[in-house]
């Protein structure tokens, strides 16, 4: 793939240069991972192939609404997870402070002809390929964390699905937090947005942790340390 053009989520414009693998790396049950160079860097470009509709009936714009919602969510818990460590600060809980949420952009293809990988022409598709990028990263979620998106949301919405990895970061082991999903109130998160029942799902499977108590929560569920 040729030039692409990037613009973050704080609407900054930027052309550059990028190569794109033409086969799927990874896939979920709604996005393929490809893989992506960017300036001697590895990293992932994601889009979706199933968003209720069927597989492999995304259009344009669809992917690229539903990858608005994803980059929202993630800059939404970013801001959510530095209130978590003011909190925990000020009541005096030991927590990990090496947690991040991982860095995205939407990218969008400004070759003439979409990429492979994007499909566009090859199902006859119309609009312009655009793409979420990340760091690559591999898997793992902080429990109480967790709790404190449901309280701090008041009770509005969830985590779902949530993944990290952990990651050297300047000599500190970081767990870096990214694929978020919801569940909300009004279940208009994105795509895996269960709504109500989603978030009945969390309070009765959550189990609450010594930490949870520590920070003052409500406790849901408890496990005996007998």
């Amino acid at each position: 793939m040729g030039a692409m053009g990037a613009m973050s989520s704080s609407d900054v414009h930027q052309d550059l240069s990028a190569t794109i693998g033409d086969a799927v790396f990874s896939a979920g049950k709604t996005k393929h991972v490809y893989k992506l160079v960017i300036m001697n860097e590895l990293m992932v470009a994601k889009k979706f192939f199933n968003c209720g509709n069927g597989i492999g009936e995304v259009s344009a714009a669809e992917n690229e609404s539903f990858l608005v919602s994803e980059i929202t969510r993630l800059k939404s818990i970013a801001w959510i997870l530095d209130e978590f460590k003011d909190t925990a600060s000020v009541k005096g809980v030991d927590i990990s402070q090496d947690i991040t949420v991982t860095e995205a952009w939407i990218f969008r293809e400004s070759n003439i002809t979409a990429s492979k990988a994007s499909g566009l022409f090859a199902n006859g598709s119309s609009g312009s390929a655009v793409w979420l990028v990340e760091p690559r990263r591999t898997k793992a979620v902080d429990n109480a964390f967790s709790h404190y998106v449901y309280i701090a949301s008041k009770k509005t919405f969830v985590l779902a699905d949530v993944q990290g990895s952990i990651v050297n970061i300047q000599g500190i082991d970081t767990i870096v937090l990214f694929d978020m999903m919801m569940h909300t109130t009004e279940q208009d998160s994105g795509v895996g947005d269960c709504g109500k029942p989603g978030i009945n799902t969390f309070t009765e499977q959550h189990i609450c942790t010594y930490m949870c108590g520590s920070l003052g929560f409500e406790l849901m569920n408890q496990v005996d340390d007998e």
